[in-house]
């Protein structure tokens, strides 16, 4: 089996480095674009303005320089970790005020609609969007089944006519009979 390949056909064929000059210029690349994320994210915000801030800047750096906006890249540009981040948007832990939870959430609206447009021009693959879907943006599959408790007695039925009901076309046999 050539080296960095996993003999399983569900999974690409995973490589532990980069091998060829086109992949060690992506990672480069892909490592140069995070690292200023994480640079921008070295001083955490303190505010709901110093967030909004951030946030329009790492959505214009992404644009500017053709880069995917994650949930990753974008917490990494505040300061804060993704269970922080959560724990804010969720108001499991208290923002700047009571505006921040909507700034968190509005960002990730806008990474929702870009991950839905990529998915709808055949540019994500439907997995990755599902999984990204249930994550980061709360969506779920979910069915609903509506219970109706009723009683098929009746609701005032006397113990005598729930027994005439059941016996009601039933055949009484004599056990010594035979």
């Amino acid at each position: 089996m050539p080296k960095g390949k996993i003999n399983n056909p569900n999974l690409p064929n995973l490589k532990p480095d980069p091998q060829t000059p086109e992949e060690k210029k992506l990672y480069r690349e892909i490592n140069n674009n995070v690292r200023r994320f994480w640079e921008m994210g070295r001083t955490k915000v303190k505010s709901d303005e110093e967030l909004e801030d951030r946030l329009s800047q790492f959505f214009l750096i992404c644009a500017e320089t053709d880069q995917t906006p994650t949930v990753e890249k974008m917490v990494l540009c505040t300061g804060y970790t993704r269970s922080g981040l959560f724990d804010i948007e969720c108001g499991y832990r208290k923002g700047f005020s009571s505006d921040t939870a909507s700034i968190i959430k509005k960002a990730k609206e806008f990474l929702a609609a870009f991950d839905a447009d990529l998915l709808v021009k055949n540019k994500l693959n439907p997995v990755a969007y599902i999984f990204r879907s249930k994550n980061y943006y709360g969506m779920k599959d979910q069915t609903e089944t509506v219970l109706t408790t009723r009683d098929p007695m009746g609701e005032e039925a006397t113990q005598e006519e729930i027994q005439n009901r059941l016996l009601e076309g039933t055949e009484v046999i004599d056990a010594d009979m035979g």
